[in-house]
């Protein structure tokens, strides 16, 4: 059996397509990025990067992130939802 892969298609390995292309589910998500969580509540990236610099931020990093690629910071996913919340009211 021959398939043929229709015109304007690419046959992609299923690890680059996981990596690259599909976007995770929030409920999948176990550490998420400041990425992640500016896609998860609909706020630029830069807000949740400078809001977690600020003490009264309940946003937690669980590792920091370094330079270069790759190494970005993750967070608590618990504090996202007080983040929500925190955002709300200021």
């Amino acid at each position: 059996m021959h398939l043929e892969i229709p015109a304007g298609y690419r046959l992609v390995p299923e690890e680059i397509y996981l990596k690259f292309f599909k976007k995770m589910e929030w409920q999948d998500i176990i550490e998420p990025t400041a990425d992640d969580i500016s896609q998860y509540l609909g706020v630029g990236i830069e807000k949740v990067k400078k809001d977690a610099q600020k003490s009264s931020c309940p946003l937690r990093k669980t590792k920091d992130g370094a330079k270069g690629r790759g190494n970005q910071t993750r967070f608590i996913k618990d504090t996202v939802e007080a983040y929500r919340i925190w955002i709300i009211n200021n």
